[in-house]
Parts: structure tokens; C-alpha cells; sequence
């Protein structure tokens, strides 16, 4: 958390590439133009990511923070994907940087994603899993956002 308390909270949510140590460093040295917060509190499974991202809301909350920037990292991106979603006035701004849509895809989801490649239908056969897929809802997020690869 930087010292600057006036300034924009930003929300940085790490996963494998961005380890918790180098998401507090950014975090340092983005507090001269942030109030900054890092999630340290290990991802969850695809199918808790609504409970994940709950949890998540609560403490931004409690915390003092009703809106926010959030940037997400890799699988951490998933999570900010499903904040944006479920929450959209507490999202200000969304940076995804080397984006996944989902946390953990299991054996069964890859199994439906290899199926929907090959059939040329969409993406119909979501529900049929409990995992976290952010794809179908993209349409839904209306902030301004930055997708970094």
C-alpha cells in the first residue's frame, strides 16, 4: 500500500509471471501515482471464481475503496475479467497484461475448447462446464481498458 492516499487506488492481482514480491516492488513504485494494493491470497479454481472475486470486493471495501484500477497478470487477469463483470461501477479502469481468461483450465475445458475449435458454432458448449471462461462475457465489460501481450 503506498503512501499516497489520495490517489487512485489500483488494484494489482499477480499470478505465476508476476510473483507476489514483484507485484509488491511494482507497487512501490507506482505509490507516488497510486494508492496501491496487491492480492496476495492464492487463486482460486475456476468454478470459485465469482466466490474469489466476492471476497475480493469485500475487502476493497472494507479497505476504503469503492472504485478502483485493476490491473491483472496472466491468470490473475481472469479474476480482474470476472471484477469487471460482476462489478462494473468498482472497476474504473482494467489493464490486462499477458491475459488468460481462465484461472486453471481443467482436462474437461480443454476437452470443450478443442470441440468448439473444430466445430465452427461459437462458444455454446460453455455451460456445460462449472470453470470461469471470461470469453463469452468480454462483451460485458465497459470500462476503458488496456490489453497488454
Amino acid at each position: 500500500q503506498g503512501p499516497n492516499r489520495e490517489a487512485t487506488p489500483l488494484l494489482i492481482i499477480p499470478s505465476r509471471e508476476l510473483t507476489p514480491a514483484e507485484a509488491q516492488t511494482l507497487a512501490k513504485n507506482l505509490s507516488d501515482q497510486f494508492t496501491t494494493f496487491v492480492v496476495s491470497s492464492p487463486r482460486p479454481v475456476s468454478s470459485r471464481i465469482f466466490e474469489y472475486v466476492d471476497k475480493l470486493r469485500q475487502a476493497a471495501f472494507a479497505s476504503g475503496i469503492r472504485r478502483a484500477t485493476v490491473v491483472g497478470w496472466g491468470a490473475g487477469a481472469a479474476a480482474a475479467q470476472a471484477l469487471a463483470v460482476v462489478d462494473p461501477k468498482f472497476v474504473r479502469r482494467l489493464v490486462l497484461i499477458n491475459a488468460e481468461t481462465r484461472v486453471e483450465p481443467t482436462l474437461f475445458s480443454r476437452f470443450i475448447d478443442a470441440l468448439e475449435r473444430f466445430l465452427p458454432l461459437g462458444l455454446p458448449l460453455r455451460p456445460l462446464s462449472a470453470d470461469f471462461d471470461s470469453r463469452p462475457m468480454l462483451h460485458r465489460i465497459r470500462c476503458p481498458s488496456l490489453v497488454v501481450i
